[in-house]
């Protein structure tokens, strides 16, 4: 069967090695994949400031690109915003039925690391501080990083945590984002870890930054990446 493979704008931008790595991940997992060109964001920066209108103009044309077709999303938030957010907001309008086939049909990263053929996933070691996503597949986190027998997990001391890139805090509270990132990278560089591992781009990203300008030094992955290296 066929998928449409919905690339996060994040991850499209600024982590294009995450994107090559989710498209091998498809592959190995029997997904036959193509990604539509014109896709845009899911929306989901415009549901978090309220801008309902905008948000659902976005959802209609992420409506009529992924029309009747299968779909792997390549965020848990942009999975939420199409399974979750969009029923919701096109509740009662001509396009409810075309939403709730939409969130029918898109498949999460769960879904798609459970297909996968590990061979070398003995080979993966080393020490990974894990940030899982504040919206999604964070609650099924446990079975999902219990596969890697050789690697260590770290967890933030509060495991439901936010990194400060949610709700659109950096640009409306400044500040307050950059404590959020910046308690978590502590919590990692003081635990000795080799790599900050998130589930979203979102979050990588708003780490990197905070990490960047206050010159600490250490490396993230995307989860699919650290998947990608047990094929």
């Amino acid at each position: 069967m066929s998928f449409a493979l919905q690339i996060p704008c994040v991850m499209q931008h600024y982590f294009p090695e995450t994107m090559a790595n989710l498209i091998k991940l498809c592959a190995n997992a029997k997904y036959d994949v193509s990604v539509p060109e014109n896709q845009t964001c899911c929306g989901l920066p415009y549901f978090e400031k309220g801008e309902l209108k905008t948000a659902k103009s976005i959802g209609e044309l992420n409506i009529s690109l992924f029309s009747n077709r299968q779909i792997i999303s390549g965020s848990p938030k942009c999975f939420d915003t199409f399974s979750l957010k969009y029923p919701k907001i096109f509740n009662n309008t001509v396009s409810h039925n075309e939403s709730m086939t939409m969130a029918r049909n898109t498949l999460g990263l769960p879904e798609l690391f459970s297909k996968l053929t590990l061979n070398h996933i003995e080979a993966v070691d080393g020490i990974y501080y894990f940030i899982p996503a504040c919206q999604g597949s964070g609650k099924n986190y446990t079975a999902m990083l219990s596969q890697f027998k050789a690697a260590t997990w770290v967890l933030p001391q509060l495991h439901a945590t936010c990194c400060g890139a949610g709700t659109c805090m950096p640009t409306t509270n400044h500040d307050y984002a950059v404590q959020m990132a910046h308690t978590l990278l502590k919590e990692a560089v003081d635990s000795g870890v080799d790599f900050i591992v998130t589930e979203d781009d979102i979050c990588r990203r708003h780490i990197e930054n905070v990490a960047g300008k206050e010159h600490i030094g250490i490396k993230t992955l995307h989860i699919i990446d650290l998947f990608a290296q047990a094929l």
